[in-house]
């Protein structure tokens, strides 16, 4: 750390005392209450500044590595319901505790995850949305769907910081002429949450159909996204994309930051956590070539390329 830096810390560790402000409410993606300084101020987010495992990553399509055991995900068909939030970090839909709509199978091995939390991210500008990243492309936005280990564990809370304990389910955004049905429902709901803090019901969302329609991904291990980024998130970046129109998008581009109708509106959009360094990871994919041998012979294979194809999904294009 930088020796000017210290003075500013002290006085951000001041200001949040003598007002006993929450740090869930603190934090923001810039300047001193930014992604540098998450691990630096609270003790609790040490993973933010030292965690060697972090979230998002740049996905680098010729360093995947193809694993035939990888299953297809599986999520319930329940519809849920819940309450949409303007956290004035991100728009977040918190799922009723009640609901049953379970994640299993892919790399999750036997567990299963009861989904809990759900975060849209998006741009201000087109294909700048997106925290996860595909050979350094950004995406208009990002889905980022989290689910508990509901064998290990009774609630997210404990298990955000427990080994196994998050599913965390990346589906990324790109704009055409339509816009997801489900997606759509979200949207119409946050004209109700403009500014922060903001919540509202709502009833009846199908998290299957808001996720795109494919049992191909990508996956590894690492962590959340924002504080205290902790390294016990099983990632799965789902190889098509969810798709919103220029109208919706535009109604999201209206969500604020600021607490009130503001002249100069503090807009909501447009953040997110730099992508973070691989560490020797390995990132794993189901995406295969037709089989040239034998189905009973099946083995992870390293020399699969992939690339970010023209609807910039995961492709194959040659086995070299």
């Amino acid at each position: 750390m930088r020796t000017w830096e210290m003075p500013y810390l002290r006085l951000i560790l001041q200001i949040v005392a003598s007002h006993a402000t929450s740090w869930d409410h603190w934090w923001t993606y810039e300047g001193f209450s930014g992604p540098a300084f998450w691990g630096l101020v609270n003790q609790d987010w040490k993973m933010c500044s030292k965690g060697q495992q972090q979230s998002p990553i740049n996905i680098i399509p010729n360093l995947l590595l193809y694993d035939p055991f990888l299953k297809p995900v599986t999520v319930s068909k329940t519809a849920v319901s819940g309450t949409l939030i303007n956290t004035g970090q991100f728009l977040m839909f918190d799922l009723d505790p009640e609901h049953n709509c379970t994640i299993y199978s892919g790399p999750l091995n036997s567990y299963k995850y009861k989904a809990s939390k759900l975060i849209l991210r998006y741009g201000i500008k087109n294909y700048m949305g997106s925290e996860h990243t595909i050979d350094g492309e950004t995406f208009s936005g990002e889905i980022q769907l989290y689910g508990y280990n509901m064998n290990l564990y009774n609630n997210f809370s404990e298990a955000m910081r427990k080994p196994n304990g998050i599913v965390g389910i990346a589906a990324l955004i790109e704009i055409d002429t339509f816009t997801n049905s489900e997606l759509r429902y979200l949207v119409s709901a946050a004209s109700e949450v403009i500014y922060k803090e903001k919540s509202t019901t709502v009833h009846s969302l199908s998290i299957r159909q808001l996720l795109p329609d494919t049992n191909h991904y990508v996956t590894y291990d690492g962590s959340f996204t924002f504080p205290g980024c902790y390294e016990t998130v099983h990632w799965i970046v789902m190889n098509k994309p969810v798709y919103i129109n220029f109208k919706d998008m535009k109604l999201l581009r209206d969500l604020q930051r600021t607490e009130s109708k503001a002249r100069d509106p503090l807009l909501l959009g447009g953040f997110g956590r730099a992508v973070m360094p691989l560490n020797l990871r390995s990132v794993r994919t189901n995406i295969n070539f037709k089989p040239k041998s034998s189905p009973s012979c099946r083995s992870m294979q390293r020399k699969l390329h992939y690339k970010a194809n023209p609807w910039r999904k995961l492709n194959r294009i040659s086995d070299s």
